[in-house]
């Protein structure tokens, strides 16, 4: 494989990453969301932006008081 080969091999690798990174992913868990499915879904967001990728954290229902009660107590905006 000659080094030009390998040139837009690595262009086409990037190109890729470039592409996928500008689709806005919405990442969520259950549809009655708890505490560990509302927290693992902003971490895999915060994970996937540092990567590169644009995410946001998504809860497909209503927040229960326990939930609320940790966002509120670690200063995280409700996703």
């Amino acid at each position: 494989m000659s080094l030009y080969n390998i040139n837009i091999y690595i262009l086409y690798i990037k190109w890729l990453f470039m592409k996928n990174s500008l689709k806005k992913t919405y990442i969520f868990g259950h549809k009655n969301p708890d505490t560990d499915s509302v927290a693992s879904s902003i971490c895999l967001s915060y994970l996937k932006n540092k990567l590169g990728f644009l995410t946001e954290p998504k809860v497909l229902g209503k927040l229960n008081n326990e939930t609320k009660y940790i966002l509120k107590k670690f200063n995280i905006p409700c996703p």
